[in-house]
Protein backbone atom coordinates (compact mmCIF):
# COMPACT_ATOMS: atom_id res chain seq x y z
CA UNK A 1 0.00 0.00 0.00
CA UNK A 2 1.46 3.67 -0.88
CA UNK A 3 0.03 6.41 1.22
CA UNK A 4 0.75 10.04 -0.56
CA UNK A 5 1.38 12.57 1.73
CA UNK A 6 1.74 15.40 -0.35
CA UNK A 7 0.82 19.05 -0.15
CA UNK A 8 -2.27 20.36 -1.75
CA UNK A 9 -1.85 22.85 -5.04
CA UNK A 10 -3.63 25.76 -2.80
CA UNK A 11 -1.22 24.83 -0.72
CA UNK A 12 1.75 24.90 -3.27
CA UNK A 13 0.53 28.25 -4.15
CA UNK A 14 1.00 29.74 -0.39
CA UNK A 15 3.90 27.92 0.04
CA UNK A 16 5.67 30.05 -3.21
CA UNK A 17 4.13 33.42 -2.08
CA UNK A 18 5.66 33.11 1.03
CA UNK A 19 9.31 31.90 -0.02
CA UNK A 20 9.57 34.66 -2.38
CA UNK A 21 8.46 37.18 0.15
CA UNK A 22 11.16 35.61 2.81
CA UNK A 23 13.46 34.54 0.18
CA UNK A 24 13.60 36.17 -2.89
CA UNK A 25 15.20 35.57 -6.25
CA UNK A 26 14.76 31.73 -6.26
CA UNK A 27 12.92 29.30 -8.41
CA UNK A 28 10.76 25.89 -7.83
CA UNK A 29 11.18 22.70 -8.92
CA UNK A 30 8.38 19.65 -8.11
CA UNK A 31 8.37 16.50 -6.97
CA UNK A 32 5.00 14.46 -7.79
CA UNK A 33 3.74 11.08 -8.51
CA UNK A 34 4.58 11.74 -12.18
CA UNK A 35 7.79 12.78 -11.62
CA UNK A 36 10.05 16.06 -11.42
CA UNK A 37 8.72 19.21 -13.11
CA UNK A 38 10.52 22.91 -12.92
CA UNK A 39 9.67 26.66 -12.70
CA UNK A 40 12.06 27.92 -16.01
CA UNK A 41 14.47 29.70 -13.69
CA UNK A 42 15.42 26.50 -11.53
CA UNK A 43 18.35 25.20 -12.78
CA UNK A 44 19.15 21.53 -11.62
CA UNK A 45 22.08 20.54 -10.59
CA UNK A 46 21.84 16.64 -10.72
CA UNK A 47 21.42 14.03 -13.60
CA UNK A 48 18.00 12.90 -14.49
CA UNK A 49 16.23 15.71 -13.93
CA UNK A 50 14.72 16.22 -17.31
CA UNK A 51 10.83 16.61 -17.02
CA UNK A 52 8.35 19.78 -17.64
CA UNK A 53 9.43 22.67 -17.49
CA UNK A 54 6.53 25.73 -17.16
CA UNK A 55 5.45 28.49 -14.94
CA UNK A 56 4.17 27.43 -11.08
CA UNK A 57 0.28 27.54 -12.31
CA UNK A 58 0.90 25.64 -15.35
CA UNK A 59 2.78 22.71 -13.72
CA UNK A 60 -0.08 22.72 -10.77
CA UNK A 61 -2.29 22.58 -13.39
CA UNK A 62 -1.37 18.72 -14.20
CA UNK A 63 -1.11 17.21 -10.59
CA UNK A 64 -3.48 17.50 -8.00
CA UNK A 65 -1.11 16.89 -5.37
CA UNK A 66 3.03 17.47 -4.48
CA UNK A 67 5.27 15.44 -2.83
CA UNK A 68 8.51 17.91 -2.43
CA UNK A 69 8.85 21.08 -3.34
CA UNK A 70 12.38 22.13 -3.97
CA UNK A 71 13.12 26.12 -3.98
CA UNK A 72 16.78 27.24 -5.16
CA UNK A 73 18.81 29.90 -5.42
CA UNK A 74 21.83 31.01 -7.77
CA UNK A 75 23.92 31.89 -4.37
CA UNK A 76 23.72 31.81 -0.64
CA UNK A 77 23.60 29.09 1.85
CA UNK A 78 21.06 27.07 3.10
CA UNK A 79 21.00 27.73 6.52
CA UNK A 80 20.58 31.35 5.61
CA UNK A 81 17.30 29.94 3.51
CA UNK A 82 16.24 27.52 6.19
CA UNK A 83 15.98 30.07 8.86
CA UNK A 84 14.20 32.64 6.70
CA UNK A 85 11.76 30.03 5.51
CA UNK A 86 11.35 28.51 9.44
CA UNK A 87 9.47 31.80 10.13
CA UNK A 88 7.53 32.50 6.58
CA UNK A 89 6.46 29.05 7.01
CA UNK A 90 5.39 28.37 10.31
CA UNK A 91 2.32 26.46 10.52
CA UNK A 92 2.39 25.90 6.74
CA UNK A 93 4.78 23.89 5.35
CA UNK A 94 8.02 21.80 6.16
CA UNK A 95 11.68 23.10 4.71
CA UNK A 96 14.75 21.12 5.44
CA UNK A 97 18.10 21.14 3.42
CA UNK A 98 20.47 18.31 3.19
CA UNK A 99 23.73 20.49 2.68
CA UNK A 100 24.46 23.59 4.19
CA UNK A 101 26.97 25.02 1.82
CA UNK A 102 24.46 24.64 -1.39
CA UNK A 103 21.39 27.32 -2.10
CA UNK A 104 18.24 24.40 -1.73
CA UNK A 105 15.74 24.08 0.33
CA UNK A 106 12.89 21.04 0.31
CA UNK A 107 9.96 21.74 1.26
CA UNK A 108 7.15 19.25 2.71
CA UNK A 109 3.67 18.85 3.71
CA UNK A 110 3.06 20.19 7.26
CA UNK A 111 4.22 17.13 9.84
CA UNK A 112 6.01 15.64 6.93
CA UNK A 113 9.99 14.45 7.48
CA UNK A 114 11.81 11.47 6.40
CA UNK A 115 11.78 10.63 10.57
CA UNK A 116 8.00 11.08 10.31
CA UNK A 117 7.19 8.87 7.49
CA UNK A 118 9.92 6.25 8.93
CA UNK A 119 7.86 6.56 12.36
CA UNK A 120 4.41 5.87 10.28
CA UNK A 121 5.55 2.95 8.24
CA UNK A 122 7.31 1.26 11.41
CA UNK A 123 3.97 2.09 12.89
CA UNK A 124 1.66 -0.11 10.16
CA UNK A 125 4.35 -2.56 10.25
CA UNK A 126 3.83 -3.27 14.33
CA UNK A 127 7.13 -2.23 15.03
CA UNK A 128 8.66 -0.17 17.55
CA UNK A 129 12.01 1.38 19.09
CA UNK A 130 12.98 -1.89 20.66
CA UNK A 131 13.03 -3.59 16.62
CA UNK A 132 15.88 -1.71 14.72
CA UNK A 133 17.57 0.92 13.87
CA UNK A 134 17.24 3.16 10.89
CA UNK A 135 20.10 5.05 8.52
CA UNK A 136 18.73 7.70 6.07
CA UNK A 137 20.25 9.64 3.57
CA UNK A 138 23.97 9.42 2.08
CA UNK A 139 26.40 11.50 4.08
CA UNK A 140 27.76 14.25 6.50
CA UNK A 141 25.95 11.49 9.17
CA UNK A 142 24.70 13.37 12.51
CA UNK A 143 23.58 11.16 15.32
CA UNK A 144 20.20 12.09 16.80
CA UNK A 145 18.75 11.07 20.32
CA UNK A 146 15.65 8.61 19.36
CA UNK A 147 13.63 10.75 21.68
CA UNK A 148 13.80 13.32 19.80
CA UNK A 149 12.11 11.27 16.62
CA UNK A 150 8.85 9.85 17.68
CA UNK A 151 10.40 7.33 19.58
CA UNK A 152 12.42 5.40 16.87
CA UNK A 153 14.92 3.21 17.50
CA UNK A 154 18.07 3.65 19.47
CA UNK A 155 21.39 4.63 17.14
CA UNK A 156 19.08 6.60 14.70
CA UNK A 157 21.59 7.78 11.69
CA UNK A 158 20.11 10.77 9.64
CA UNK A 159 22.82 11.83 7.31
CA UNK A 160 22.91 15.11 5.56
CA UNK A 161 20.57 16.57 8.19
CA UNK A 162 20.64 20.45 9.13
CA UNK A 163 21.81 20.86 12.68
CA UNK A 164 18.37 22.01 14.24
CA UNK A 165 16.68 18.78 12.43
CA UNK A 166 18.12 16.87 16.02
Amino acid sequence: MVTIRGIPSAEVRRVARAMHDAVPGGAFALETAAGFCREPAYRPRWPGSEGPVAPLDELLARTPVVLKMLYRLDRGTADDMLAAARAALQGLAEPVHSDASDSLLEIAALGVSKASTLAVLAEQQGLGPQDGSAKLGKKNVKRISPSKVFGLPRGLVVKKAAPSAA
